[in-house]
């Protein structure tokens, strides 16, 4: 934070009237919103505000205004707000930590560093403090200190999979490359999708010179770290914002919770029918609600004010194919392939466009077609070999017994003892007529996975004459 930022810094503090004593009265602060919210929006802000001018004293209703700030982005306001909840009431240790993150992203660092100390020590403690002060040692080039803390923050969050990659990110700085491995080796292990752990544990099987680090680099390969815990992903459902509301109902996307997004993304599109993107997203959960025909419609209606926006296009394929599925229209299929068709032409590096067309031509029967556009995924997302897996399965049942050997060969150095590579490259081996080379698949699969019954099943075929 410079200098400058930080005495604007105290002297909004010293404006709203803040003091050093727990009785102080302070107003709320009230920053001006950009862009305007809505009335509806507006309405529940000031509702808040004016909680907080009817009880300066309580804890509670600062608390709220304060995660409607953070949630919204306004950090300055925010620090404000929770100042004045740990003045009040210093035992609140999530208001600490909230405190700290406002004041991580106003860039004042050391007084982060301050106030997620008190979040670790106080009466309700926050155990997600303690690794987010790691992470700011980490980035201030203190690393040891960063591993005391990240240790300390493991062991009170019990093993939390965001202490552990911290300690593990620590770690590697200290050049504890084995320690660090030992770590991501079990959270690996409980959270097999977690990329980043995999980017991390293929560092430090690099570094130690274990071994096995190829695959796990390939698994984990250009993942970024997301950084979250229970408080600040609660203090995110205060946002009043359009920006802060539209990460809500992404979040409940996730979270499969699609009629609820889809009623929040009705009212965000009427406040703001031009922001093509509010309207993609609410196809999205109406498609996964099965509302399809309305999927469709909103993005039929977009495409006619925007004919080349992609992610409409991508929308409304995935609802034709959908309807395909559920009623078999031809018609359906072939629009839906034509606006995939368009929509690869304008971004070929999407690589969901190509697994869905590749699906769509599975399903139809055109395993060439749909071999072909898997393996162009597999280009594009190379930390997901599973899609290089379905491209070879393909090319074997269309015959295409080389073009599989050949995918399947650039994965075998990388990814030696999988299961599912092994099984079918023994089966693109038989199909080719090479029955030694098949044998040995078999082998090596067997050693893996010895009572698996696809491996028994193709022994048992590979063994008749």
């Amino acid at each position: 934070m410079t200098n400058m930022r930080r005495a604007l810094l105290i002297l909004f503090v010293l404006a709203v009237g803040c003091t050093d004593s727990p009785e102080a009265a302070t107003a709320p602060p009230r920053p001006t919103y950009s862009p305007a919210l809505s009335s509806a929006s507006q309405a529940v802000l000031q509702q808040r505000q004016q909680a907080v001018q009817n009880a300066l004293q309580d804890a509670k209703a600062w608390g709220t205004l304060g995660r409607t700030y953070l949630a919204d982005k306004y950090y300055e306001p925010a620090a404000v707000c929770f100042d004045q909840v740990t003045r009040i009431d210093p035992t609140d240790g999530p208001a600490w930590m909230l405190r700290g993150l406002a004041l991580e992203e106003l860039g004042d660092s050391q007084a982060a560093l301050d106030a997620y100390g008190h979040a670790t020590e106080a009466g309700q403690s926050c155990p997600a403090a303690a690794w987010r002060a790691a992470l700011l040692y980490l980035e201030a080039g203190r690393a040891d200190a960063a591993t005391e803390l990240a240790i300390e923050a493991a062991g009170r969050t019990q093993g939390g999979a965001m202490a552990r990659l911290v300690l593990a990110r620590s770690l590697l700085d200290v050049d504890r490359p084995r320690d660090a491995a030992s770590v991501l080796q079990k959270l690996v292990a409980e959270r097999p999708s977690d990329r980043y752990a995999h980017l991390l544990l293929g560092r430090a099987l690099q570094r130690a010179g274990i071994g096995g680090d190829a695959s796990h680099l390939r698994l984990g390969q250009g993942a970024q770290p997301v950084w979250h815990d229970p408080w600040t992903t609660a203090a995110l459902v205060h946002g009043v914002s359009l920006e802060s509301r539209r990460t809500i109902a992404q979040a409940m996307i996730d979270q499969g919770l699609f009629k609820k997004a889809t009623m929040l993304l009705q009212k965000i599109v009427l406040e703001s029918p031009k922001q093509i993107g509010n309207r993609v997203l609410l196809a999205k959960a109406m498609r996964s609600a099965g509302q399809l025909d309305e999927a469709l419609a909103e993005m039929e209606a977009v495409l006619v004010e925007a004919p080349d926006e992609h992610p409409a296009l991508t929308q409304a394929a995935g609802a034709l194919f959908t309807r395909w599925q559920q009623t078999g229209s031809v018609a359906d299929l072939e629009q839906a392939m034509t606006y995939l068709d368009r929509a690869l032409v304008l971004t070929e590096s999407d690589g969901q466009n190509w697994i869905l067309r590749g699906e769509m031509k599975r399903l139809s029967g055109d395993l060439e077609g749909a071999a072909s556009d898997y393996r162009h995924a597999a280009v594009i997302y190379q930390h997901k070999p599973g899609l290089t897996l379905q491209a070879a399965d393909l090319y074997i049942q269309t015959g295409g017994h080389q073009e599989a050997l050949s995918l399947l060969s650039g994965l075998r150095g990388i990814f030696p003892a999988d299961l599912n590579l092994l099984l079918l490259s023994a089966k693109a081996h038989e199909s080719a007529g090479d029955r030694d080379a098949a044998l040995r698949d078999v082998g090596q699969a067997a050693a893996v996975a010895p009572d698996d019954p696809r491996v028994r099943a193709l022994m048992a075929e590979l063994a008749q004459p």
